[in-house]
């Protein structure tokens, strides 16, 4: 038999439980969810979970939102799902509005622990949604013009973040797999940053001290050769 759309949707609700839950010693359940997002009983939610009723686009929309899901992975099964951002920025600094439309609770700065050395922007809005933005760039001695005056971006980007607008940020180092997979939104970022290499730092505010002023600076040698060759470049 032929499996249907609706039950496909059933299908990707529970794996989107699942990946959620992956890693974590306190696991959300279809009744967290249901109280999440104001629901009067949990069988309201669990009819879909179970695929005994088929869920309005409406609710679908509503529960993409509340979660940062890809509504057309939810409904179509086409691209990740955790993959929400879809925005084209032309520059890393140009990802500064879309954060102050999403106002987050916490920016990390997610670096790959590779060769490149690529780095995105993650956005912690609550708990349990959180939202990778469409932008990266290379921290290796190996870019070019492009990817130096990126490496500028960034350090306008996260100086305008810190001393301006004043919000918490968090550095993470993370494995290439990961990196990867967070990026393509194939897992829940909450997975990748339990999985991080190390503690929570903050080599990306070190990185904008360029004339080695602050105490920041007296980090600088435990960082990887990455950090070391992106700071030389700047």
């Amino acid at each position: 038999m032929n499996r249907t759309d609706v039950d496909k949707i059933a299908d990707r609700l529970n794996l989107v439980l699942s990946l959620m839950n992956e890693g974590r010693d306190e696991k959300f359940t279809v009744a967290q969810f249901s109280k999440i997002l104001e629901l009067k009983k949990v069988g309201d939610l669990e009819k879909y979970f179970i695929n005994i009723e088929e869920p309005e686009l409406e609710f679908l929309e509503i529960f993409s939102q509340t979660f940062a899901i890809n509504y057309e992975w939810l409904t179509e099964g086409k691209g990740h799902p955790f993959k929400c951002d879809q925005q084209i920025y032309i520059s890393i600094y140009d990802c500064l509005e879309r954060i102050d439309q999403i106002k987050p609770f916490i920016i990390y700065f997610v670096r790959s622990q590779n060769l490149r050395g690529e780095t995105c922007i993650l956005l912690e809005v609550r708990e349990h949604h959180f939202i990778v933005l469409n932008s990266y760039i290379h921290f290796s001695e190996q870019v070019g013009l492009g990817g130096s005056c990126e490496l500028v971006a960034f350090r306008k980007l996260v100086m305008e973040l810190i001393l301006v607008r004043k919000y918490i940020t968090k550095g993470v180092i993370v494995s290439d797999q990961n990196f990867k997979k967070l990026y393509k939104g194939e897992i829940h970022p909450k997975v990748a940053l339990m999985a991080r290499k190390g503690k929570f730092e903050h080599w990306h505010d070190d990185f904008t001290d360029i004339y080695n002023q602050r105490y920041g600076y007296r980090h600088h040698g435990k960082y990887d050769k990455n950090f070391k060759d992106g700071h030389l470049i700047l």
